[in-house]
């Protein structure tokens, strides 16, 4: 059921959202907002929300993903070592710090590795839902790229916007692999 967004077609997931957020009284959210008696919101013509509903979205589409990630990193730690900490008199919460947050360190360099890239290149959401508006709000780098490449025919200038991209996901991965990267060398 958590995996359902993430081997679900991109389109439908993005046509049900545009649904849910209809700038109406159709549209599901506002229909349950009118029920507590807030007017109906514009969500994807308001620059502020439009861009909430977006990053939602994304959150939507990957959260089953990294769920299932991060399941596997819990079930790769030996029950054993919570049965020494519980023999020790640790807590539930101690056990949490010092065995499952450090064990699950290599998941959370993949994870942070994972969202950062798919972060910077929100192209699909932005396509499907705003064409980058209201007011050029919802404009990514990539949907911007694309723009330029493809609307505009300068191709020249979408490359250097391409590389720009990768060197700042190739520095911030860098980063990342500094602070999250590195082997678990203790138990």
């Amino acid at each position: 059921m958590f995996f359902l967004p993430v081997v679900t077609s991109f389109v439908i997931v993005a046509g049900i959202w545009s649904w849910v957020f209809k700038g109406n009284k159709t549209g599901m959210v506002n229909y349950l907002l009118g029920l507590i008696g807030i007017d109906p919101q514009l969500f994807l013509s308001s620059s502020i929300q439009a861009l909430m509903v977006l990053a939602g979205l994304s959150i939507f589409k990957v959260s089953g993903q990294m769920m299932i990630y991060y399941f596997a990193g819990l079930k790769s730690i030996p029950p054993e070592l919570y049965e020494a900490a519980r023999i020790d008199g640790a807590s539930p919460w101690k056990s949490f710090w010092t065995i499952t947050m450090p064990l699950l360190k290599p998941f959370h360099f993949y994870v942070a590795i994972i969202t950062t890239i798919s972060s910077f290149q929100i192209f699909d959401s932005t396509y499907l839902l705003t064409k980058g508006g209201p007011q050029n709000s919802t404009v990514t780098v990539v949907y911007y790229l694309y723009q330029q490449g493809f609307e505009s025919i300068d191709l020249s200038y979408a490359s250097v916007i391409a590389y720009v991209l990768f060197a700042i996901i190739f520095a911030i991965s860098l980063i990342q692999k500094k602070y999250l990267g590195g082997e678990i060398t203790h138990y």
